[in-house]
């Protein structure tokens, strides 16, 4: 049943980098520098949720189209 809400996923690193066009590595370098968000932590796995990166898809593209620079 839909109440019309999109639901949350929580993607590995893999498909991070797919999503967002990086490599790992990148990723990984860009939480540590605080561009990037963090993934939550289930047991020893790290995964981040969907909607945290639809978030900052979005966040680089309003900053493209008004010109802002990358935080």
């Amino acid at each position: 049943m839909s109440d019309g809400t999109a639901q949350v996923s929580l993607l590995p690193v893999k498909k991070v980098a797919e999503r967002v066009g990086f490599s790992v590595p990148t990723i990984y370098r860009r939480i540590r520098s605080g561009e990037f968000p963090a993934p939550i932590s289930i047991g020893v796995n790290s995964r981040w949720p969907s909607d945290r990166i639809d978030a900052w898809i979005a966040e680089q593209i309003e900053r493209s189209a008004t010109g802002k620079a990358a935080a």
